[in-house]
């Protein structure tokens, strides 16, 4: 038993294995050593060759240590992994002072080369990096392929053109709105009789001014709207409700007869634009009864 106590005793105090890292110690030994003899034997060539090929040895060895210091050294040069890529695409998206290259590779209008006024749809050419396998790519450098050498003049002259711009409603109140969030719109450019709410699809004509590029809207209109006549009110709740189960309609922006308040059952003709209204895709504007000769009595609602 006691035996067996200083044999455990001795294990735990055995002293530790050297570490690699001690050969590389040795190998910087022989370099010093080296050195000596080539100061010593300073007047003979064939040490004085040897020595030097024994330094080019002893270098080559210590490469990959040096190289781990550094990098023990400086953190920064672990860990990071920015990926570059040269692409091509299209312009998808444009804000006040940004935008968007085939919807994934932002860029401000500062890296754009030459200063050119981009627009929608315009083909460019960008060195693009990103930080991390699921970074977000960004543009250090964005070129037109189409015109870009065209003259001063040529672009001065097209931004005093009308320009299009699709996009929904994403904010409105008395005195104006934005489109897409980015395009500001006043109240005075609404065409005639259209009040617009979030989630409508527009189409917006401006212009870029040429002193600090910003957008000016001159007129907005409904994308795309129709008739739709015999449509039966499949939901009513409250202040809202629904036609044929796919138009929504709310009692405070659609146009109504006078003493008429639509329940469901009721047949009704309507105007309907397109707008993103939760599971609708379309928005009713105006609705009337289609009885002829309708008039509500006097001090009562029809369908109460």
């Amino acid at each position: 038993m006691c035996d067996a106590k200083n044999e455990s005793n001795e294990q735990v105090k055995r002293p530790p294995q050297p570490r690699a890292l001690d050969t590389n110690l040795v190998v910087l030994c022989c370099v010093l050593t080296l050195t000596e003899v080539y100061k010593s034997e300073r007047g003979a060539p064939e040490t004085a060759s040897m020595v030097s090929l024994g330094l080019r040895i002893a270098s080559w060895l210590l490469r990959p240590l040096w190289r781990r210091a550094l990098e023990d050294e400086d953190p920064s040069l672990t860990g990071v992994c920015e990926l570059r890529r040269v692409c091509a695409g299209v312009v998808t998206h444009l804000g006040q002072d940004h935008g968007l290259i085939d919807h994934s590779v932002h860029f401000s209008f500062a890296v754009v080369l030459g200063g050119a006024l981009l627009r929608l749809g315009d083909s460019v050419q960008a060195l693009a990096v990103r930080d991390g396998d699921h970074g977000q790519w960004r543009a250090l450098r964005v070129e037109r392929l189409k015109d870009s050498w065209d003259s001063g003049q040529q672009d001065s002259a097209g931004q005093d053109k009308p320009r299009s711009l699709i996009g929904t409603v994403t904010s409105c109140d008395q005195e104006g709105g934005y489109i897409n969030q980015n395009t500001y719109f006043p109240r005075q450019a609404l065409c005639e009789g259209f009040q617009p709410v979030k989630g409508d699809w527009v189409l917006a004509h401006y212009v870029v001014s040429s002193e600090d590029w910003s957008c000016r809207v001159q007129q907005v209109s409904p994308l795309r709207y129709k008739r739709m006549d015999n449509v039966c009110v499949s939901f009513c709740k409250g202040d809202s409700g629904v036609l044929e189960d796919s138009v929504f309609f709310s009692l405070d922006s659609v146009l109504l007869p006078p003493g008429f308040r639509p329940t469901r059952g009721d047949q009704v003709n309507a105007v309907i634009l397109e707008s993103s209204q939760s599971l609708c895709s379309w928005r009713a504007i105006c609705m009337t009864p289609v009885k002829r000769g309708y008039v509500p009595a006097v001090g009562q609602t029809p369908h109460s």
